[in-house]
């Protein structure tokens, strides 16, 4: 038998480039395929996306819709009230007049005065008061309680009198009326009492039933 020939370098590196240029094709055709695949995926997440988009704006579009609605309700019964309170100011003015020609027209004048008057007057003791809703009562210790929360906000003062003028006593918590020593005080107080946001108990001015009345009505108007 004949020995084969050893087989030449330049043969040997034909076949390995070969091989090399197959793997490399199979690499990019996976490589390729992984990318279509890619472009796909994002392609219906974008889809999906756009379509979100879309039925969250009619979704918003809907609710614009019925709050514009409801908000026109809410005018024409605005404006229904305006028209029943400018008729019975209407009617009220037609009854001044006829108190007046019945010569009862000086004697409302005087009571309407004497209104005016108990008004300021009542005004005048309660400016230096503050009120304080919710306040936590333990023992009967309402001043000391009081004072406790006033100097927790960082407001320096006195009060004079403390009596409590409301509240569920069964819970703990009371309203209470402080009368300080001044005017100056008490607009410290409602200067500083925003350090109360988050807590339970309120602090306000000592409004008169007139003034309470005003609010009242202002608030429900708005």
């Amino acid at each position: 038998m004949t020995a084969r020939s050893p087989k030449k370098d330049s043969e040997i590196g034909v076949k390995e480039l070969g091989k090399r240029m197959g793997e490399m094709m199979e690499e990019f055709r996976a490589v390729r395929e992984e990318l279509r695949e890619g472009f796909k995926e994002q392609g219906r997440k974008m889809r999906e996306e756009i379509e979100d988009l879309r039925r969250e704006f009619r979704e918003r579009e809907k609710r614009w819709k019925e709050e514009r609605e409801e908000t026109n309700k809410q005018k024409e019964k605005m404006e229904e009230r305006i028209r029943r309170l400018e008729e019975k100011m209407e009617e009220r003015k037609e009854e001044k007049k006829e108190e007046e020609r019945n010569g009862r027209g000086e004697v409302g004048e005087k009571m309407r005065e004497l209104e005016r008057r108990l008004e300021r007057k009542e005004k005048e003791e309660r400016r230096r008061n503050i009120v304080i809703r919710g306040l936590e009562v333990k023992e009967e210790r309402r001043r000391e309680n009081a004072e406790k929360l006033l100097e927790g906000i960082g407001a320096k003062v006195k009060a004079i009198e403390v009596k409590r003028i409301g509240g569920d006593a069964e819970k703990g918590r009371e309203m209470v009326l402080l009368k300080l020593e001044n005017e100056e005080q008490k607009w410290e107080v409602m200067e500083k009492k925003r350090s109360l946001v988050g807590r339970k108990e309120r602090i306000t001015e000592d409004l008169s039933w007139e003034e309470r009345r005003m609010n009242w009505r202002l608030r429900e108007i708005a």
